[in-house]
């Protein structure tokens, strides 16, 4: 694994995590390759997604899967357009906030992943591991993974998607 934050390194060492301070491309990986790599809330992060990805790619096994969470921008779009909740389309920024520099909705991460990178879409829905803590809002979640199965978009906070690599596909965007 890959880290660039101290206390993330710390904290996955702490739980007996073997974890490498630096980006992945930082941090040499000889010929090894993997059969699955998760990019668990880091992409929006990145300056460059794509670029990324396409690394993650050669790590990966041609028979691999890649597993991403990232924020649903379509939750943020519903709560201002139809709620009317926030003020600032992306929150405020604070000192010590997130900063997203990209923003994805269902459509356009999958479109991204085939397009841009070559990767198939297994499956796309909720990531519903990040927030429900509390039972009332379970409903809630149920309902976005319901609306995801059926219709292949939520307002859900968050998205996960699981990819695979098609050689093919992947050939085809290295050209």
């Amino acid at each position: 694994a890959t880290e660039v934050s101290k206390f993330g390194i710390s904290y996955a060492q702490s739980w007996g995590h073997a974890v490498h301070y630096g980006t992945i491309f930082d941090s040499e990986f000889d010929d090894n390759k993997f059969d699955v790599i998760t990019m668990w809330h880091v992409l929006e992060h990145l300056p460059e997604p794509g670029k990324a990805l396409r690394r993650v790619i050669e790590l990966l096994n041609p028979d691999g899967l890649l597993f991403i969470a990232v924020p649903n921008e379509i939750s943020n779009l519903y709560s201002l357009g139809a709620l009317r909740k926030k003020k600032h389309p992306f929150g405020r920024l604070r000192c010590d906030g997130e900063i997203h520099l990209t923003h994805f909705t269902p459509r356009v991460l999958a479109d991204v992943l085939k397009s841009q990178v070559g990767l198939e879409v297994v499956e796309m829905g909720v990531d519903d591991v990040h927030i429900y803590k509390r039972y009332k809002k379970l409903p809630y979640m149920y309902l976005n993974k319901v609306f995801s199965k059926l219709f292949g978009i939520h307002f859900d906070a968050a998205m996960v998607v699981v990819c695979s690599r098609s050689e093919n596909s992947f050939e085809s965007v290295l050209k």
